[in-house]
């Protein structure tokens, strides 16, 4: 008779999905790849100065839509797309002259991410200029006191 305390249970609460901090780029990598062709494609690896032995991979892929889903993939490993960033994808499609391809990559990003195409202060906190207003500053401290007696920890007493 097995031990029913060794038994692994799905559902239970150690398997629960991960959430996204960046709800929608998923989707927006899948909407991604069914605008790119062929032809944009191999255009994009050349300009990307992906090494050959990927250029060989993406023309053996099966269909145009596998080969899709594989570039997809190699630009967001080298960081040509990224959840908070596309402009390297939109400035690379409107050099080869793909204007209006980039204006519908643009708009499926904002679609599905609710963000522009890019966002500097997203991609680099330390970025935002800190324009706070004395009640913002209030509002803050106030946050923190409401915190700290929630969580019960202790009080810092000033010594005079």
């Amino acid at each position: 008779m097995a031990d029913s305390s060794s038994t692994y249970q799905a559902g239970g609460s150690g398997d629960q999905p991960k959430k996204s901090i960046f709800p929608g780029f998923g989707r927006f990598k899948v909407a991604l790849s069914t605008v790119l062709t062929m032809e944009i494609i191999m255009q994009l690896a050349y300009v990307f100065e992906y090494p050959n032995c990927l250029i060989d991979g993406l023309r053996k892929a099966d269909t145009t839509t596998s080969c899709a889903l594989l570039m997809v993939s190699g630009m967001e490993e080298r960081g040509q797309i990224a959840p908070h960033d596309i402009s390297q994808l939109l400035d690379s499609l409107k050099d080869i002259g793909f204007l209006g391809t980039a204006s519908k990559v643009q708009k499926l990003f904002l679609k599905h991410t609710d963000r522009a195409a890019t966002d500097p202060a997203d991609a680099n906190p330390a970025a935002q200029p800190l324009n706070m207003t004395k009640s913002d500053s209030e509002k803050g401290l106030l946050q923190l006191i409401s915190f700290r007696n929630k969580t019960h920890l202790p009080t810092m007493e000033v010594l005079e």
